[in-house]
């Protein structure tokens, strides 16, 4: 993995475990400063009852998608990339653009997608 220079670098990961169950996020933004070092801010975020993991997964995303905007972060920057370890968002991400929308949010086999809220937050 390598960092891009030219972008606004965000890392994700949710988790959800426990009885009741509970998940969070943590979120990483890394850019490169003008000396060539890198420059890290982190966010935490604790606190959903209920969650699965996939959800929190994906909730990583978009609170950091969020807070980018919210506070300016993307400025300057040409790109945002996102770094997941989660195969479900990675897998999916491009059928909530591409796809879903048009089955109106159904899977190929007409169950329903799970957790379509949160990818149509995604989609903004």
């Amino acid at each position: 993995m390598s960092i891009d220079e030219s972008a606004l670098n965000i890392f994700t990961d949710g988790s959800s475990q426990g009885k009741p169950r509970a998940g969070g996020i943590g979120i990483r933004y890394v850019t490169i400063g003008e000396d060539g070092n890198e420059l890290v801010e982190d966010g935490y975020f604790l606190g959903y009852p209920g969650a699965t993991n996939n959800q929190m997964e994906l909730l990583a995303c978009i609170r950091a998608l969020e807070y980018a905007r919210k506070y300016s972060l993307v400025a300057g920057f040409d790109k945002v990339i996102i770094w997941t370890d989660s195969l479900y968002v990675a897998d999916n991400y491009l059928k909530s653009i591409f796809e879903w929308p048009n089955s109106k949010w159904c899977t190929r086999d007409g169950r329903p997608v799970l957790n379509a809220q949160h990818w149509k937050t995604w989609l903004g």
